[in-house]
């Protein structure tokens, strides 16, 4: 159940998506069904036969946090829920479809993340002069991994891979000049993605990633071999992976 991305907490939908009326979303090939309880917290089931047929439905915690529904991809205990940070300013989020594996769009977007926002912005071409003029440091993180760089002129800018689904990518000069992108990417079945999007209002919109670069090395890299190596431990059977602790304590549903 899961494969690939079992005991890890997904976001499902926006929390604006989710009503008293049942919600129905798939998530590495699971059917789940998502709705508000009578005290408006949310709650899902894996349902592995029809809406409302509780004998065959099977209950995963769930939570709420930073405008988006999660839920934990196994049914015997969860961990805590990622701790997000709530940006100053007005949020954009939204939720979009791709056409290709989950695993190809984080690696895609981990080793040119400028190719995932409109050429002609401001942060695209922003990060395209730190990645041609800058030698980022890699550090390992309690969420995964980050790539950082810094430039008086250019100001800063870090990528991170929280894993193993989540990319989050921060630039500018701190305050009210920082922009924050975080991006999932949760798997629908074997050949589509669905990328929950987490951006400041009105600003540079995200679209798929074109096809890697082959022929130039990426001096972000080493996050996706990172990626990659996570993948070969725990992608067959993730339920033995650890879970992210970020600190955040929350009550699971029953």
């Amino acid at each position: 159940m899961f494969d690939g991305i079992a005991g890890q907490w997904v976001p499902v939908l926006c929390s604006e998506q989710l009503g008293v009326e049942p919600r129905t979303v798939t998530v590495a090939s699971e059917r789940l069904v998502v709705r508000r309880d009578a005290e408006g917290r949310a709650a899902a089931v894996v349902d592995l036969h029809q809406i409302g047929d509780a004998a065959r439905a099977i209950p995963l915690p769930a939570v709420e946090a930073g405008g988006f529904v999660f839920v934990f991809t196994d049914r015997r205990g969860a961990g805590p829920p990622p701790a997000l940070e709530e940006p100053a300013g007005e949020r954009a989020r939204r939720v979009e479809t791709w056409a290709m594996p989950w695993t190809e769009v984080m690696e895609r977007l981990l080793v040119q993340p400028q190719r995932s926002l409109q050429r002609d912005s401001a942060t695209a071409r922003r990060l395209s002069a730190w990645l041609r003029a800058e030698t980022p440091t890699v550090v390992t993180t309690l969420r995964g991994v980050a790539v950082r760089w810094g430039s008086g002129e250019l100001g800063v800018a870090q990528l991170d891979w929280v894993r193993p689904h989540g990319i989050e990518l921060r630039t500018g000069w701190g305050g009210e000049d920082e922009d924050l992108l975080r991006l999932w990417c949760v798997p629908i079945d074997l050949h589509r993605t669905r990328v929950f999007v987490d951006r400041a209002e009105l600003t540079d919109e995200t679209g798929p990633p074109s096809a890697i670069d082959t022929t130039a090395t990426a001096p972000t890299e080493e996050l996706v071999l990172r990626f990659r190596r996570w993948q070969l431990r725990y992608g067959s059977s993730s339920r033995a992976a650890p879970p992210i602790d970020t600190g955040a304590v929350v009550r699971a549903l029953r």
